[in-house]
């Protein structure tokens, strides 16, 4: 072997022992979200708080947080929401309608001393009662955090009559918080490039509908899938609640997981989510219909919350204080 080619080849060994190894991921993200409050305390939920809709990240996130009028919908994305009408009494549309209330939000983890996090914070109010600001409070600070800590940055409300499933909303608050971690591989408000269906996919998964009534109390039901190439199908037994013997409304939940790859190589899960409900006659049903979600695949043994809409009915918030979230976790992945 000639010399060059011995130098070459102890070159390469040191430059192998001292390429440093991947870091693990953190067990905490970086987390904004709106809560719903009932005065000074959180209103209760199915995910915990009156939360829906979190944008989060391992270091670095960033979007658009926004509600509906109500307060019957938080929803999140990193693109900032279009609507142009007013809503209606009793629906909200993304797509159509002007946010109630909102904010322009974005975060970033600078430093991590054990269990202790400084943030620095930048945030907007872009829209109070459907209102767009052109200049809204807004505020830029850097924090210090606790694991699991929670800061308000900006409060919004009374909403709008019509409290949907949370009678007794006082306001919502925009806060900041290190969060254990359920499943973050990048912002959670949605994938980046084009999905498309994992021909090879086959993953264990532990799927169970989560029925929270007043007073924190949880009905769960669970599912055991094998989640593969073609959509797997769930069902849920139907939820009955009773306020006569002849005054029941029902809710029938079911719908079908898959699991999709982006043009980058990260796996998420696609949810199509069927809800019914139904109601006595004369009684009108809360919202009923198909929705479509999409979650980052579970980076850890732990589940996730998907929340599903606030249960209502036009009779004087007949389901008030019920709530709906699916909890997934993902029990063995491919070659384990």
């Amino acid at each position: 072997m000639s010399l060059l080619a011995v130098v070459l080849s102890l070159w390469s060994v040191i430059a192998v022992s001292q390429t440093p190894a991947p870091s693990p991921p953190s067990e905490f993200v970086l987390r904004l979200a709106a809560h719903l409050y009932l005065g000074e305390q959180p209103a209760p939920g199915a995910g915990g708080n009156g939360t829906m809709g979190p944008l989060s990240h391992e270091r670095d996130v960033s979007g658009f947080i926004w509600l509906a009028p109500t307060m019957c919908g938080i929803f999140s994305s990193v693109d900032e929401p279009k609507g142009t009408e007013q809503a209606g009494a009793s629906s909200y549309s993304t797509a159509r309608n002007i946010p109630g209330f909102g904010w322009r939000v974005s975060a970033r983890l600078v430093e991590r001393n054990g269990d202790t996090f400084k943030v620095r914070v930048e945030w907007e109010r872009r829209w109070d009662k459907s209102t767009r600001l052109t200049s809204g409070p807004s505020g830029t600070q850097e924090v210090t955090l606790r694991a699991g800590e929670r800061l308000v940055l900006d409060g919004v409300g009374p909403p709008r009559e019509n409290q949907c499933g949370n009678p007794g909303v006082t306001g919502a608050r925009l806060e900041v918080t290190m969060a254990p971690r359920q499943a973050v591989n990048r912002s959670s408000a949605g994938p980046v490039g084009e999905l498309t269906p994992i021909a090879n996919a086959s993953y264990d998964a532990e799927l169970s509908l989560v029925f929270a009534k007043p007073g924190g109390k949880e009905d769960i039901q669970r599912r055991t899938l094998r989640l593969g190439a073609s959509p797997t199908p769930f069902r849920f037994s139907t939820i009955s609640v009773p306020f006569t013997d002849l005054d029941v409304i029902r809710i029938n939940v079911e719908g079908a997981i898959k699991p999709m790859a982006t043009t980058a190589g990260d796996v998420w899960l696609e949810f199509e989510i069927d809800r019914r409900v139904i109601g006595p006659p004369g009684v009108v049903p809360g919202p009923s219909g198909m929705q479509t979600r999409r979650i980052p695949l579970p980076a850890s043994a732990e589940p996730v919350t998907i929340e599903l809409p606030a249960l209502f009915s036009s009779s004087g918030d007949r389901l008030a204080g019920h709530a709906l979230a699916l909890r997934i976790k993902i029990v063995r992945r491919p070659g384990l």
